[in-house]
């Protein structure tokens, strides 16, 4: 007989008769069999990605499971994360300091599991920030939607928005002495605004509440 194993093969209905003759039995009825067509449930295979896998300390990723087999929990230890170690499916992970982490998922089904380990899988640090002059300012902070970003030496400063997860959301260059820059469109919550210098890539990150 043959079965489904994406079915409930506990019904005879999914099941089927195989058509390949084998031999005869003492009785004479002939046998039909087809060798290695037996239901084979698979344990899940552990895999993950991360969305961003390099960002700033301060900033958070978020872990996608990719396990396959249908798994049903999910085991995640998160060295140097906020919080440690999770059993969601897709975890959102805080990393307070900088350094190079590893990651380890162990996913289950119901016919076993599978454990996965990305060994330095996630770069934290100042990824391209250095230091600005102190005379650039963002204001208010926190603020109702409307940012200005003092830039007393007018010169071509890219302001760019991320979210708290570092996906980027909105940029704008300017050589004004006070740019503006309507952040009304975002829900609230806490976010960077990032100011790169055109001319030099001098670059610095200001954490902004939006309320």
């Amino acid at each position: 007989t043959l079965c489904d194993p994406t079915s409930n093969n506990s019904l005879p209905g999914f099941w089927t008769a195989s058509t390949e003759y084998t031999g005869m039995n003492a009785a004479g009825d002939s046998l039909y069999a087809t060798p290695l067509s037996g239901c084979f449930n698979p344990p899940t295979v552990a895999d993950f990605d991360a969305d961003p896998t390099t960002f700033n300390a301060g900033f958070s990723t978020q872990f996608h499971d990719l396990s396959s087999n249908t798994p049903t929990a999910w085991e995640w230890t998160f060295p140097g994360g906020t919080p440690a170690s999770s059993t969601l499916q897709n975890p959102v992970v805080l990393y307070s300091a900088m350094g190079v982490f590893s990651v380890t998922l162990k996913a289950t089904n119901a016919y076993g599991n599978s454990t996965v380990t990305k060994t330095d899988y996630l770069h934290v640090g100042n990824v391209g920030i250095t230091t600005l002059p102190s005379a650039i300012s963002v204001y208010p902070n926190p603020t109702n939607g409307k940012l200005y970003i003092t830039n007393p030496s007018k010169s071509n400063q890219e302001i760019t928005l991320f979210s708290a997860l570092g996906k980027q959301l909105e940029t704008t260059i300017s050589a004004e002495e006070v740019i503006s820059f309507d952040i009304t469109g975002q829900s609230k919550g806490l976010y960077f605004v990032k100011i790169t210098n055109k001319a030099n890539q001098d670059t610095q990150a200001i954490k902004v509440v939006l309320k």
